[in-house]
C-alpha cells in the first residue's frame, strides 16, 4: 500500500462532531503532544505557514551533556531564518524565512523544505521525548512556541503511517484541535488559550 493511499484511507471516519477545517493556528502558547519519539526510522512531515518568523520551533529539544546535541530534532524560525536540528546537526541559518506555506520533512537523512534537502544528517539519536506540534518539547515542558498555521501533519515509522493529524473544529465544545486518524482520537490544546482556525 502506497503512503499516499494509506494517508487517504486514514482520513476517513472522522466523527460528525468534528468538522474538518483548512488549518488550525497557534497564537504562541498552544501545543499538542504527538506521542512519537524521534528515532532513525521516524519521518516527521508538517504542512505549515509561519505567521511570525522571529522565533518558534516545532519538534523536540533536550540537552544531554556529552551527547553532542544528538537528541535535537526540530524545525522552525529564528530571526527571520528557517532553522533546524536533527541529531548532531544544528543549523541556525538554513535560508531566509517567509510567511508562505511550506512542507517540512525531518528524518534521519536531514531536513527538507518543499522536497528540497536543505541539510543532510547522519548521526545518533539520543532522546526519550516526543515531538510536539506548535512548540518544542524542552525536557518535558513546552518551550519556543510557534505562531504558525498547521494544515496537516504526518509521522511515519519505516514508511508506515503512525500519526495523521487533521485540523478540526469540535462543534460541541466550540474549540479547534487535531483529529488523529490512526488512533482515532481528538487532540486538543495542552497549553493555554485556544487555537484559532479556518
Amino acid at each position: 500500500m502506497s503512503m499516499f493511499y494509506e494517508l487517504m484511507m486514514k482520513k476517513k471516519g472522522i466523527p460528525s462532531r468534528y468538522q474538518e477545517v483548512e488549518y488550525i493556528e497557534s497564537t504562541g502558547t498552544q501545543w499538542i503532544d504527538t506521542g512519537i519519539v524521534p528515532s532513525a526510522t521516524i519521518q516527521f512531515v508538517c504542512d505549515v505557514e509561519f505567521t511570525d518568523i522571529l522565533v518558534g520551533r516545532v519538534g523536540t529539544i533536550k540537552s544531554i551533556p556529552g551527547k553532542n546535541y544528538a537528541n535535537r530534532h526540530y524545525f522552525g524560525v529564528l530571526s527571520s531564518r528557517f532553522i533546524g536540528a536533527n541529531g548532531n546537526i544544528y543549523n541556525h541559518s538554513i535560508t531566509n524565512a517567509n510567511t508562505n506555506r511550506h512542507i517540512f520533512s525531518l528524518d534521519n537523512k536531514g531536513l527538507s523544505i518543499d522536497n528540497v534537502l536543505v541539510y543532510s544528517h547522519t548521526g545518533e539519536y539520543e532522546t526519550n521525548l516526543s515531538f510536539y506540534l506548535f512548540a518544542c518539547n524542552d525536557n518535558g515542558s513546552a518551550n519556543y512556541y510557534s505562531k504558525v498555521k498547521i494544515y496537516n501533519s504526518q509521522i511515519y515509522d519505516n514508511n508506515r503511517l503512525v500519526r495523521n493529524f487533521i485540523p478540526v473544529y469540535d462543534t460541541l465544545t466550540n474549540k479547534y484541535g487535531i483529529w488523529e486518524s490512526v488512533q482515532g482520537k481528538f487532540c486538543g490544546n495542552a497549553g493555554t488559550g485556544d487555537f484559532i482556525g479556518a
